[in-house]
């Protein structure tokens, strides 16, 4: 199939984009720092989203590092050396890409766990998809360091079936699990609604599902350039890196300071509760929606069932609706 787009000009409009999204991405990793550790909080949750956020922000240097490198060999040495996907700078970006893809989809995975209150059943089908696109990228860099230059590229046949694989289990995987913690989310607003008439969950839903369309429509035009044959791939091989970045500094960035107005404690019953709430930083949810220790105390709580007009002594009655 005939290409428009010369792969010359896909691999210089790969690194344009790559530019570009990098700097959003900086700008938004500096963001989400200042809002997991504004105001002296440290919290454990608060660590392991930075560390992730750092981990990606190195990642995503040193792939853009070796992107320029790779345009060099492109436009100064030979045009060729962009189908040579054996070289070992081809090789190491292509690492970096798949290991930033698990990461991504581990820390979904890792959301979708806490929400759920830790239940593993729920997150068991996540978990195998995520094992079995493992075992397809183990396959593809083994393909792609046995492989030869031909004019085909990243089309040959012997890499085709394993980046289909790949792309088509990543999609699956994000669209799966941000379903669940969607749906787990909304049965959390649902039951507040018939307690309170308000829906504090309604913005935090709206941004996990932004995010999540974001990404999955990022893979999905990956995945329809390739299994079109159109260099527009190049393109979308390089964008993926900084797209993973922004969805997620995006989630952590919004989602911590949307502000719902209403106190998680006085209104969630203990079913729907989610152990150590501040670990739901993985969606980071504002500090109102946040466990408040003083809050516990029995004067506070009592104040709190009056004033939503609920007896105190079904405070804390389990309801059948809000079984999981």
């Amino acid at each position: 199939m005939a290409n428009s787009l010369d792969i010359s000009m896909a691999t210089l409009a790969s690194f344009l984009a790559l530019g570009i999204l990098n700097g959003i991405f900086f700008v938004l990793f500096i963001g989400s720092l200042y809002v997991l550790f504004r105001r002296g909080d440290t919290q454990r949750a608060n660590w392991i989203l930075a560390s992730a956020a750092i981990i990606m922000f190195v990642l995503t240097t040193t792939h853009l590092g070796f992107s320029f490198s790779r345009i060099q060999d492109i436009f100064i040495w030979s045009p060729a050396n962009a189908l040579n996907l054996n070289e070992w700078k081809e090789l190491c970006r292509t690492t970096l890409t798949c290991v930033y893809m698990g990461i991504a989809d581990t820390l979904l995975i890792w959301r979708c766990w806490i929400v759920w209150n830790r239940r593993l059943r729920v997150v068991a089908l996540p978990i195998a998809l995520l094992l079995t696109c493992i075992a397809m990228i183990a396959l593809l860099l083994r393909a792609m360091y046995s492989s030869t230059q031909s004019a085909e590229g990243i089309f040959a046949l012997s890499l085709a079936p394993w980046i289909i694989a790949v792309l088509v289990l990543t999609l699956v995987q994000n669209l799966l699990v941000t379903c669940l913690i969607v749906l787990r989310l909304w049965r959390m607003d649902s039951v507040v609604n018939k307690r309170t008439g308000s829906k504090p969950f309604q913005p935090v839903i709206a941004i996990v599902l932004e995010s999540g369309i974001l990404y999955s429509v990022t893979l999905f035009i990956w995945l329809l350039t390739y299994s079109t044959h159109s260099n527009s791939a190049y393109i979308m091989v390089d964008c993926i890196n900084p797209m993973i970045g922004i969805t997620y500094c995006l989630l952590v960035i919004r989602v911590r300071t949307v502000d719902p107005g209403i106190s998680a404690d006085e209104t969630i019953p203990d079913e729907f509760k989610i152990p150590d709430l501040s670990q739901l930083a993985s969606l980071e949810v504002h500090p109102s929606l946040q466990r408040n220790t003083a809050a516990r105390s029995a004067g506070t709580t009592r104040t709190s069932a009056q004033n939503l007009e609920i007896p105190e002594r079904d405070a804390h009655q389990e309801d059948p609706d809000m079984a999981v």
